[in-house]
């Protein structure tokens, strides 16, 4: 027994419901993919800042433990407050939103190793003559550190308070740690 697929043809301009396109329409994209794609933007850029963004952008240009004093002077002009006397040894990662660099101090002659993460959608306060290592991530109390616990695995340190471990412990759990201080 053979069967044969019904014949298929394509609507006349004839046929009642069938639509017409002409070139210009086919040439813009329609309105809707328009609004998702402003409102995707829109919620992408808004939540950050464009001239610590910028900064974070060129310090990945310069090699690790080469050019400090020009990522110092970078993250300045992306509007990060660093102490004089303190070195970035790499690149860097602060989150927190639009005013991510304003609420990140870093005291002077401290030391800054590279893949360091900071969560500074709260107020973090590096003082003076501090030593951070490679790979450390600190968790403010904002809500990106949410977003920031995946990174967990890739950083040998992270450094966190009493009040978010009791609030975190739940999804904390789930990693493993070999000491906790």
């Amino acid at each position: 027994m053979s069967t044969t697929a019904p014949h298929m043809s394509a609507p006349s301009p004839d046929d009642e419901g069938a639509r017409r396109v002409t070139s210009e329409q086919m040439s813009e994209p329609p309105a809707f993919l328009m609004d998702r794609a402003r409102r995707a933007l829109t919620e992408e850029f808004l939540n950050s800042d464009p001239r610590l963004w910028a900064a974070l952008g060129l310090c990945r240009l310069i090699p690790p433990l080469g050019g400090n004093r020009l990522r110092t002077k970078l993250l300045r002009l992306g509007g990060m407050q660093i102490g004089p006397g303190t070195v970035l040894g790499g690149v860097v990662h602060v989150h927190g939103g639009p005013h991510a660099a304003s609420r990140l101090y870093i005291g002077g002659r401290c030391w800054i190793n590279a893949d360091c993460t900071f969560d500074s959608s709260a107020e973090i306060v590096i003082e003076d003559n501090v030593a951070i290592g490679q790979q450390v991530l600190i968790l403010a109390s904002g809500s990106a550190r949410h977003n920031l616990r995946q990174q967990i695995p890739q950083h040998d340190i992270i450094v966190t308070n009493y009040a978010l471990l009791r609030r975190d412990l739940e999804a904390l759990q789930k990693f493993e740690f070999r000491v906790i201080i």
